[in-house]
């Protein structure tokens, strides 16, 4: 196939300028190869040459990168004595097109190449080539992925084979690692948006990268436009980032850029944003569950809020229209039913004993869902004239508006009602008409259906008929079903066969002489079961009838409802299904973010499951300490419905069982307060010291914290939420009072946080001025650790201290500090608060938990 163009071999031309020539080519079929020219290539035992001419193997970062290779058929060597005068060709057997494979990975992409013979653009071939009559000394071979077709990500090998006539082979694999998509950057704790409460909080973040790796070097962190990388840790082997504070986090808008590119070169920017309430201030943040879905909605709504002493009233206003709807002291779960669809903002104010007053919103957005609809034909056969009765029955929330039937289905709206959608309709012409109901609510929403049971199939005159009835037309899974025929015919002929389709997918499952059948149903979902009766004659008729099969599906979460990820602890979630049902199970938190799928979608039988979490999220991280829902998604009718149990279980309130410490209360002693109360359920727990002889609150020691099942301890220290040391009224004491409040049952808590506990100080009073003085803090810490210490004045509340304790180990731990502020210089004498915080290495924190003493000098 030289065409009487130059030998390629004596020339080479500029690659660049075929690469538009190798994006639109034809495919042809491929053929076998034959025996052509055999007697001219008995000479030839050398196999063609395959060069990679471009790119070079490596990272590729275009996925639609073109390939380039240079095919020849060297010219065998000369035996000794050849005669020099011979054709310089004699004994070249030559490529044989025919045999030109490319292929990705193993899969054949020849149909994407082209041939340019000796790189001739005008002498360019579409492969694969059909027939063995294309052949060619040399030529450049392309492979030029479109984007229909781009090259995977990863791994990449492209294999090019090619034979030449004389049936020698050759094989050539070119390498790569195909990179194109930049690194994700994500938050993992707090989330973007959050608000930090915490001065000392560490941020973490994920960059990962599945291909070539995330490069450390590249990694740029920023804080409000400040560069703190040098602050930050990156491990390239998690993709783990933590950012520390500058010493602690300012109150306000907080934002942190983060950029990284690949070992590709492939570079990703991600902005994430906070606010930061250090300072505790009094606030009320609502939250709702469900925020959002069709009406009626019911919703939850739980009283979120802090304070620096005490709150006393919380009161609701559902709907925004500026008059509080309900009131109460302790902070209880409301509910509230909205019937109306529409957004509304519902408020929540609550009030501190000092009289201060802060309110927060939650909108909640009520859409209003389209008529549910069932309708039918009757009789759905016969012969014409045939008058058929349509009936509609139709609910909706706001009320229906308009009934309307098209009863040949041909686009036409028939008939149009608005107080009823019953009504007839006579067919004069034989045929199978698809009759199709409409029906419209007050807000215009509507529902469209086209049913089997709405189909009627008139027969020319003479034909017979069938009804069929089913008992019971509805029930829960598994559910057996009878089905009667009651089959005429106008002539009195016998009917000699009945066929059932109890599934309507148009095989017949069962037949015989039997006008009655026996089905049961082991999936749940609508089922519009056939039938068809045939008379002696050979006529047949045809009717159908709808059975709701209802779905059976429950969920617990055994043993228990609280694990320890660093224990080794699992959850169990515990699912019965009562039919063959598409079935998907996630854990979600308290916002309903998806944080594990247990078990991505999959049909599963009948019978009880379990599934166990082992208190981490779908990266593999143990997730932040806090309470967790396992929900069971199921498919129904192509719809997905949600088993959620936290909206229907939940909010119990009781009375935990407590003990306080004995003897007098002395904590500048060594003597706090120590309250030890366990929960039979994980909860929600509020804890307060209030005046014995007046009902206020003083201390909110709890708000509304979710904790797991088991024993809790708590330390108080005659201090304030903003840490001022504060004593009762004369002749009045200090009071505790506890309520919890069950979490609802598909509650997993996860304790991954590092815990305080026997935290004391030494000695009682410390003398910052005396030679080597050091106050003594022993504690045990649950896990490793960084501990921080803050230290506040107790007549003011400011902070005045920082220590910083890192990489501290599990049990019986003791740091020391100098009664000095971070400055070096010393305190003044009076009472301090020390609190100290635990954060393990995963981001976990610890409750803080305090202890007191004196400086005096």
């Amino acid at each position: 196939m030289r065409c009487g163009s130059v030998p390629g071999r004596h020339r080479r031309i500029a690659l660049a300028a075929l690469a538009a020539l190798c994006l639109s080519l034809a495919r042809m079929p491929l053929a076998a190869a034959g025996d052509e020219h055999e007697d001219d290539d008995r000479r030839d035992a050398t196999p063609p040459a395959i060069t990679l001419l471009s790119p070079p193997e490596g990272i590729l970062t275009d996925p639609l990168s073109a390939f380039r290779f240079w095919l020849e058929d060297p010219e065998p060597p000369h035996a000794s004595g050849d005669d020099e005068d011979d054709d310089e060709d004699e004994g070249r057997s030559e490529l044989d097109l025919s045999t030109i494979r490319v292929r990705v990975n193993g899969a054949d992409r020849t149909g994407e190449a082209v041939f340019l013979e000796e790189g001739e653009p005008d002498e360019r071939v579409r492969l694969p080539v059909a027939g063995h009559d294309e052949d060619a000394e040399e030529g450049l071979l392309v492979l030029a992925p479109d984007a229909a077709a781009p090259l995977p990500q990863g791994a990449v090998t492209i294999t090019v084979e090619v034979a030449d006539r004389a049936g020698n082979p050759a094989r050539l694999e070119a390498r790569y690692t195909v990179d194109s998509v930049p690194p994700a950057i994500e938050p993992v704790a707090p989330q973007a948006g959050a608000v930090i409460r915490d001065p000392a909080q560490v941020l973490r973040f994920a960059i990962t990268d599945a291909v070539t790796g995330v490069d450390p070097a590249t990694v740029r962190v920023a804080v409000d436009g400040q560069d703190r990388t040098g602050a930050a840790t990156f491990d390239p082997v998690t993709g783990a980032l933590r950012l520390p504070p500058p010493g602690a986090w300012a109150d306000g808008a907080l934002e942190v850029a983060i950029a990284a590119a690949d070992r590709a070169g492939n570079r990703a920017e991600a902005r994430f944003t906070y606010t930061v309430e250090a300072r505790l201030a009094l606030a009320a943040r609502p939250r709702a569950v469900p925020d959002r879905g069709t009406a009626p909605l019911a919703v939850r709504f739980y009283p979120d809020a802090t304070t620096p002493t005490a709150i006393e009233r919380f009161e609701w206003d559902f709907d925004g229209d500026g008059t509080w709807d309900a009131t109460d002291v302790i902070g209880a779960e409301r509910r509230h039913t909205y019937r109306t669809p529409g957004t509304y903002t519902a408020a929540l104010r609550v009030t501190d004993r000092d009289g201060n007053q802060a309110t927060g919103t939650v909108v909640i957005q009520v859409e209003n869902a389209p008529p549910v609809v069932a309708a039918e034909a009757a009789p759905s056969n016969g012969a014409v004239p045939l008058t058929v009765a349509f009936s509609v029955t139709a609910t909706d929330n706001e009320g229906i508006a308009r009934y309307e039937w098209d009863f040949d289905g041909d686009g036409t709206w028939d008939y149009s009602g608005t107080a009823t959608g019953d009504t007839t309709h006579t067919y004069t012409a034989a045929g199978t008409y698809r009759a199709t109901v409409r029906v419209t609510d007050t807000l215009g929403a509507s529902t469209v259906l086209t049913l089997p049971t709405t189909e009627v199939r008139a027969a020319p005159p003479g034909s017979p008929s069938v009804t069929v009835t089913a008992t019971p037309t509805q029930g829960r899974v598994p559910l057996a079903v009878s089905f009667s025929a009651s089959a005429t015919d106008p002539d009195g002929l016998a009917f000699t066969r009945f066929e059932w389709d109890f599934d309507g997918d148009g095989t017949w499952d069962a037949a015989g002489a039997a006008p009655s059948a026996t089905h049961t149903y082991d999936r749940p979902g609508s089922w519009f079961a056939r039938v068809r009766a045939t008379a002696a004659d050979g006529g047949t008729a045809e009717d159908v009838v709808l059975v709701r099969v209802l779905p059976v599906v429950s969920l617990q979460v055994t043993p228990t409802d609280t694990i320890d990820p660093g224990l080794g602890e699992l959850a169990s979630v515990s699912t019965t299904l009562g039919g063959t049902t598409r079935v998907s199970l996630v854990v979600e938190d308290r916002s309903g973010r998806l944080v594990r799928t247990l078990l991505p979608w999959t049909e599963r039988a009948a019978g009880t499951y379990d599934d166990p979490w082992d208190g981490r999220d779908d990266s593999g991280a143990v997730v932040a300490e806090g309470d967790y829902y396992a929900v069971l998604l199921y498919e129904v009718d192509g719809v997905v419905e949600r088993h959620d149990l936290r909206l229907t279980t939940g909010g119990a309130a009781y009375n935990p069982p407590y003990t306080l410490s004995g003897g007098s209360f002395a904590p500048f002693a060594g003597r706090p307060l120590v309250i030890d109360f366990s929960l039979h359920r994980a909860s929600e727990v509020n804890a307060f010291i209030g005046r014995y002889n007046v009902n206020t609150r003083l201390v909110t020691l709890l708000n509304r914290r979710p904790l797991g099942r088991g024993s809790h301890r708590l330390t108080w220290n005659a201090d304030t939420n903003d840490g001022r040391f504060i004593t009762p009224p004369p002749g009045d004491a200090f009071l505790f009072g506890v309520f919890a409040y069950e979490l609802p049952r598909n509650v997993i808590y996860v304790r991954s946080a590092p815990r305080i506990t026997g935290l004391s100080a030494a000695p009682p009073i410390l003398d910052p001025s005396a030679p080597g003085a050091a106050g003594r803090i022993g504690f045990e810490l649950s896990r490793p650790a960084d501990v921080e210490l803050v230290v506040a004045d107790m007549e003011t509340g400011a902070v005045v201290a920082r220590r910083r304790f890192p990489g501290l180990p599990a049990g019986t731990n003791e740091v020391t500090w100098d009664g000095r502020r971070d400055d070096g210089t010393l305190l003044a004498p009076g009472r301090y608060r020390l609190g100290l915080t635990a954060t393990d290495a995963a981001g976990g924190r610890s409750l803080t938990v305090y202890t007191v003493q004196r400086i005096y000098y």
